[in-house]
């Protein structure tokens, strides 16, 4: 993750090596210099990515196969990467985004987002009006974005769309079947999965079934679908990705230790080989860090993960 200089901090092939030069910053911030092999889907390009957003930036470098990454709390940020003179005139700067949610998180239907999911997120990147039905109007964005990387919570990734539609895998079981005939399969009415509650009160049985491991799979391989269609190669680059949401409780309230994590996997193929890690598998970032190495042991895929929200 973001410990510098910590060659087991990064999972796949370890720290390289980099010409890297981290400016002078007020806030937090971090920069992680890593051997990313696969990130880009543009093999024969060198590519030098960078995005403003609110409260974190974040400027990522592709080229000659090293990811940069500078993250802090300031809306405008700058990370200068050295780049050798020859290799200079190779360069593309590209923008995106790489933490996004959509109607897939579990917090989505709180935040009344109940009808933008990943595919009008993905046209909406890709500058193609889609409709806001809170503004009850067509939107669209004034510049196209290059890149975007859909992070949906991982917890319970894509239950209230599959409770609406009454998903299968939900009514194979009785506590799914409770879960559909809740939303009365109309999604505004619906409160959401994170304001139901189980009739008999037992949340943890509820949570056994609906957040199987089958669940989880169904659930993550419409976020891998979405991605993959919507991957158009040297013009718009999407991303297999997630959120790791931890929240731990504190004598000061709910601390939250966010992380979005990108992978470079490069199919759907590769991108099911593993199902997200969440909160439900643990709070602790160091399990998260274990599961993206043996995954990336596994799987030769390669993940960075981005702290979103620190609590600094």
């Amino acid at each position: 993750d973001l410990r510098i200089g910590n060659s087991d901090s990064f999972t796949g092939t370890g720290l390289a090596s980099a010409p890297v030069l981290k400016r002078s910053l007020k806030h937090q911030d971090l920069l992680l210099t890593a051997n990313f092999p696969r990130f880009s889907r543009h093999p024969n390009k060198k590519i030098y990515r960078g995005l403003p957003m609110p409260h974190f930036s974040h400027s990522i470098s592709l080229g000659r196969q090293v990811l940069s990454v500078l993250s802090c709390t300031i809306s405008i940020t700058l990370a200068c990467v050295l780049i050798p003179a020859a290799a200079s005139a190779q360069t593309q700067l590209l923008w995106g985004d790489l933490h996004l949610h959509t109607n897939l998180s579990t917090d989505s239907y709180a935040t009344q987002n109940k009808g933008v999911g990943p595919n009008d997120a993905y046209r909406f990147a890709k500058g193609i009006p889609i409709y806001h039905p809170n503004l009850d109007t067509k939107v669209q964005i004034d510049r196209p974005l290059d890149f975007l990387a859909i992070t949906d919570h991982a917890i319970n990734l894509g239950i209230d769309v599959m409770s609406l539609n009454a998903h299968p895998l939900l009514q194979a079981t009785e506590r799914g079947r409770a879960l559909i005939a809740a939303t009365q399969g109309d999604a505004q009415q619906w409160p959401g999965f994170m304001r139901y509650r189980a009739p008999d009160g037992d949340r943890a049985a509820l949570m056994e079934e609906v957040f199987s491991p089958e669940m989880r799979a169904a659930g993550w391989r419409m976020q891998v679908d979405a991605a993959t269609s919507h991957y158009e190669p040297g013009k718009f680059t999407t991303f297999y990705a997630w959120e790791w949401t931890a929240l731990i409780p504190s004598n000061n309230g709910i601390r939250n230790l966010h992380r979005n994590v990108i992978s470079n996997a490069g199919s759907a193929e590769e991108a099911t080989q593993f199902v997200p890690f969440s909160n439900a598998d643990s709070l602790d970032p160091e399990d998260l860090f274990a599961f993206l190495r043996s995954t990336s042991d596994r799987t030769g895929t390669d993940f960075v993960a981005i702290p979103h929200n620190s609590n600094i």
